[in-house]
């Protein structure tokens, strides 16, 4: 049976579907549960660079967030090593590892942690306003698979 869509984002519908008075045919069954899934979801994934703590001089990882929100849920599992590429003075150009992502399912809301090892030199005098954390096209989507753009950021 076709359902016409619309640009509204609501939750799925379940509905029980009965047959009756069949004409000309043997039912094995008279009754099913329906479910209309909504697919009206069509934006991707947001991307928000979090705030940017300062580059301490040395050659530690430098730790960065994005939290990446969705209106129906963004996939866990899209979520890895070099969503992010970082890239600065020098020809500094490096995809980020990912550490962490919270929570632990597919969600509205995750929150990821991502490091960069330094340059060969260290970080010794540059600042995060001197680089760019750049979001790989189409890495993150949604469980409806709809992909974020690529999209770059500077502190």
């Amino acid at each position: 049976m076709p359902v016409i869509g619309n640009a509204v984002l609501q939750s799925s519908r379940a509905f029980n579907l009965t047959l009756t008075n069949p004409h000309d045919v043997v039912l094995g069954s008279n009754a099913a549960q329906c479910t209309i899934t909504d697919d009206d979801d069509k934006a991707p994934p947001r991307a928000k660079l979090g705030k940017l703590a300062a580059m301490k001089s040395g050659k530690r990882p430098y730790r960065f967030t994005v939290v990446y929100t969705d209106a129906v849920a963004v996939n866990l599992d899209r979520i890895s090593h070099g969503d992010v590429v970082v890239s600065g003075p020098d020809n500094y150009r490096q995809a980020a590892k990912l550490v962490s992502k919270t929570p632990n399912a597919d969600g509205k809301s995750v929150v990821t942690v991502y490091q960069v090892s330094p340059p060969k030199q260290g970080w010794g005098g540059t600042s995060t306003r001197d680089y760019t954390f750049a979001l790989q096209k189409r890495h993150i989507a949604d469980i409806l698979a709809t992909g974020c753009p690529r999209r770059s950021s500077t502190s």
